[in-house]
């Protein structure tokens, strides 16, 4: 006679019905213990299973070319861009001392050079306006400060001292707090020079004699070198200003904008391609080729420009290093590497 398929079998096949009353309760607590010894197993089956999907799917496949680049030794040198605008080195001002005078004649035009003590305008006394000081003259001679360029007469043909702006006479540049602005500049032959605001973090690292690279708006670039550092920092806006001289020092005209590249730092070391570093939880790292093995390395960084970054411990000279870190290589996976250089020993 043969055996009897269970009453699970038979239920999974549609025979039957299953077991009830004492029956159903003694067939479910018959495989009780079976469950409770099958769930554990069960648990540990599907973590593994887990833990290995990504893995596997991350991993990359045995002899995949990667490829890579030797560290070497390169100097590299800090930069820092700051804007400003062109000013005079040296200018001086001059204005007709008295209120209520006419100007009759203007003698020179902006832009016109003019030598200490030259004459730039003339101007007589109105019939009111000397009236509280008789002995005011009758005219007065404006004259130029210094010899040099006139770059300014906020006065025009017509207009009296002393009387509200607005006559014609176009905006200028206000002068600093508490001084009147002078109603003719002229700049002397010294040129013009860049003044920059610099950011605090870089205050201390310019000094008198920096070199800098300016960067006209419009023109080719200058050179120059920083003339008067920073000697204090505002502590609103944490900005700081220097000067910085022009060659040639006729360059810029005053009033026009340019930017400033300067050094700021400059050393020599084990450097690799900043794509070669990447960060884990903040702390760099590099993928080391050690013969096929990808080895992924803490290292301490210094300086970096558009190219490589200085690497002050961690690595040696001309060991060669995953040269984009953000490929999917994990440690130990092997690869087939492709070194396709070295990082230079000067630039």
């Amino acid at each position: 006679m043969s055996e009897q398929p269970s009453v699970a079998l038979r239920l999974a096949r549609g025979e039957g019905a299953p077991p009830s009353g004492r029956r159903c309760r003694a067939w479910a607590e018959g495989r009780l213990p079976l469950l409770a010894a099958a769930l554990p197993l069960a648990v540990l089956l599907l973590s593994a299973l887990l833990l290995a999907g990504p893995a596997a799917a991350q991993s990359t496949p045995e002899g995949t070319k990667v490829l890579g680049v030797r560290a070497g030794n390169a100097c590299l040198k800090e930069q820092v861009r700051i804007t400003g605008f062109a000013l005079a080195r040296e200018e001086s001002g001059a204005s007709i001392p008295f209120d209520g005078y006419r100007v009759t004649e203007i003698l020179v035009a902006e832009g016109d050079t003019v030598t200490a003590g030259q004459e730039i305008l003339r101007a007589v006394r109105q019939p009111d306006g000397g009236a509280q000081r008789p002995q005011t003259p009758e005219t007065v001679s404006l004259r130029a400060p210094i010899a040099g360029r006139v770059t300014r007469i906020g006065l025009r043909l017509g207009q009296v001292t002393g009387a509200a702006a607005g006559l014609g006479a176009p905006a200028a540049p206000a002068a600093p707090a508490g001084l009147p602005d002078p109603q003719v500049r002229v700049m002397a032959d010294a040129g013009t020079e860049l003044l920059v605001d610099v950011p605090s973090p870089y205050a201390a690292k310019i000094r008198t004699g920096t070199a800098a690279r300016i960067v006209p708006d419009e023109g080719a670039e200058i050179r120059g070198s920083v003339r008067v550092p920073v000697s204090e920092v505002d502590p609103r806006t944490q900005l700081g200003r220097a000067r910085i001289s022009l060659d040639p020092p006729t360059a810029l005209r005053p009033g026009q904008f340019a930017s400033a590249v300067l050094e700021t730092a400059r050393d020599c070391g084990v450097a690799v391609p900043r794509a070669a570093v990447s960060y884990q939880n903040g702390v760099p790292t590099v993928q080391v080729l050690n013969g096929s093995r990808v080895e992924t390395r803490s290292v301490r960084i210094g300086l970096s420009d558009e190219s490589n970054v200085q690497i002050r411990e961690g690595l040696s000279d001309g060991e060669p290093v995953v040269a984009n870190a953000g490929t999917a290589l994990r440690p130990g996976d092997r690869v087939t590497p492709v070194i396709t250089g070295q990082v230079g020993a000067s630039r």
